[in-house]
C-alpha cells in the first residue's frame, strides 16, 4: 500500500534529459570561447617570453587531469550540483557546501566578466557537469565531453597563437599595445578590415560565452537550492512549462548587469579563478577518495590524475594576487557565516543531497 501511495504522488518538475554528447561539446567550447587566446595574446607573449604555444599546451595538459576527475565523478553522481555534489557526498556535506559557495562566486562572475569583455580560461569545461541532469547517458557523455572540450580548445588556442606568431615579428609587446596585440597582428594579415572582423568575432564569442556561463550558473544554484544550502523556494524552483530554473537565470543576469559597472576585468578574473580553483581541488580530492581510497581498483590510473590535478590547481591558487585572496576570503567567510546561521551553529543538517525521482 505504501508503494502504491508513493507512486500516486506526482513528482515535482525536473530538468528534461535531451542533451547529447555533441550538445555538451558545443556548449563547453562556447563557454571557454574558440577565440579565447586573442584578447590576452599580448599578456601571454610577454609573460612567456614568446613561448605562447608551449604555455597553452602545458596548461591544457594540466587541466586534462582535473577534467578527468570531473568526468569520473559525474559517472557516480550525475547531478546538476557538479563539484558541490561530488565533494559533499564523497568527502563531507560541510566541505561540499564550502565548495558550492566558492563555485557560486565563480559562476556568477563568469557571465559578469563576459559583460565586461572575454577571459582565456580552461575552467569553462566544469560547466558541462552542471548539465548532468539534462543529458542523455550522463555517466558516459559528461566524461567524454569534459576531456574532449579541454583538448579541442587547447589545440585550437595553440593554432591561433601560432598563426599570430608567424605573422608578428614581435614576441614582447610594449605596455600600450599589450591589450590589443592580436588586433595589431590581424592588421598585418589583412589591414583594417581584418581588425574589424576580429573585433566583431570577439564580441559574438563573448555574448555566447556569457550566455553559456549564465546557463551553468543557473544549474549550480538550482542544485544548491534543491538541497537546501541556499533558500530552496527561490533557487530550487523549476518552471513548470519551460522546465528550467528560471528564477536563477534572471538572478544571475541581474548580477552580471549591475556588477559590470562596479568591477574591473582584472579583479573579476582573479576572483573567478579563486573560486574555480577551490572547486577543482575539491573535485580532484573527491575523485581520489572515491576511486582510489575507497574503491577496489587501486591502480596508478586512479591515483596519478587526481593527485596531479590537485597539486597543479593548488600551485595556481597560491599564485593568485593578494587582492583576489583577500576578497575571496571575505566571500568564503560570508558563506560560512550564513551556513552557521542557517544551522544554528551547525547543530542541524546543513544540506540534503537526496534527489527527487525523475518523472
Amino acid at each position: 500500500m505504501e508503494t502504491a501511495s508513493a507512486a500516486a504522488v506526482p513528482s515535482a518538475p525536473r530538468l528534461r534529459r535531451t542533451l547529447t554528447l555533441w550538445d555538451l561539446i558545443l556548449y563547453g567550447i562556447i563557454v571557454i570561447q574558440p577565440t579565447a587566446p586573442m584578447p590576452a595574446y599580448g599578456v601571454f607573449s610577454n609573460a612567456g617570453q614568446g613561448h605562447v604555444v608551449t604555455s597553452i599546451l602545458i596548461a591544457m595538459i594540466a587541466m586534462v587531469f582535473t577534467a578527468m576527475s570531473y568526468g569520473r565523478m559525474a559517472r557516480v553522481y550525475p547531478s546538476a550540483g557538479s563539484a558541490y555534489t561530488y565533494v559533499g557526498r564523497e568527502l563531507h556535506p560541510s566541505l561540499g557546501y564550502v565548495t558550492g559557495w566558492s563555485m557560486t562566486m565563480d559562476y556568477i562572475l563568469n557571465p559578469l566578466i563576459c559583460t565586461i569583455w572575454s577571459v582565456l580560461t580552461y575552467i569553462g569545461f566544469d560547466g558541462i557537469s552542471t548539465l548532468s541532469e539534462e543529458v542523455d547517458n550522463p555517466r558516459r557523455n559528461i566524461f567524454l565531453a569534459t576531456v574532449l572540450v579541454c583538448v579541442i580548445t587547447g589545440f585550437l588556442a595553440a593554432a591561433e597563437v601560432y598563426g599570430a606568431q608567424l605573422l608578428s615579428p614581435q614576441t614582447i609587446f610594449p605596455e600600450s599595445e599589450v591589450e590589443n596585440a592580436f588586433s595589431h597582428v590581424a592588421a598585418i594579415a589583412g589591414g583594417a578590415l581584418m581588425t574589424k572582423a576580429i573585433s566583431l568575432t570577439l564580441l559574438i564569442a563573448t555574448i555566447g560565452s556569457g550566455m553559456g556561463s549564465q546557463l551553468g550558473a543557473a544549474r549550480l544554484l538550482y542544485g544548491m537550492g534543491r538541497s537546501g544550502a541556499i533558500p530552496k523556494k527561490f533557487f530550487g524552483a523549476i518552471h513548470p512549462r519551460t522546465r528550467i530554473p528560471a528564477n536563477n537565470v534572471v538572478f544571475v543576469g541581474a548580477i552580471a548587469l549591475v556588477g559590470a559597472f562596479l568591477i574591473s576585468y582584472d579583479d573579476g578574473a582573479n576572483l573567478l579563478n579563486f573560486g574555480a580553483l577551490i572547486a577543482f581541488m575539491g573535485v580532484n580530492l573527491a575523485s581520489l577518495t572515491h576511486y582510489y581510497v575507497r574503491g577496489n581498483d587501486r591502480t596508478m590510473g586512479q591515483l596519478i590524475p587526481p593527485v596531479l590535478g590537485f597539486v597543479i590547481c593548488f600551485l595556481l591558487w597560491i599564485s593568485l594576487s593578494s587582492k583576489a585572496k583577500i576578497f575571496g576570503a571575505i566571500w568564503m567567510v560570508v558563506g560560512i557565516a550564513y551556513g552557521a546561521w542557517k544551522t544554528r551553529g551547525f547543530q542541524s543538517e546543513l544540506v540534503n543531497f537526496d534527489v527527487p525521482p525523475e518523472e
